[in-house]
């Protein structure tokens, strides 16, 4: 099993991912003075997804 750099041992990583199918806002913190909200236009054949990475140090 692969281990990262600075970690003492082996770990096991699973990214699960989940299909969004309703709306998205944006949020855009370029300008510290002032929060932008932005609600992008998705067609129905825009696929996006939301992924979560989770680590653990549990056996195989």
């Amino acid at each position: 099993m692969p281990r990262l750099s600075g970690w003492s041992r082996p770990r096991r990583a699973v990214v699960p991912r989940r299909r969004i199918k309703a709306d998205l806002v944006v949020l855009d913190h370029g300008d510290p003075e002032q929060l932008l909200l932005s609600f992008p236009a998705l067609s129905d054949a825009t696929v996006v997804y939301e992924c979560a990475v989770l680590v653990t140090s549990l056996p195989p």
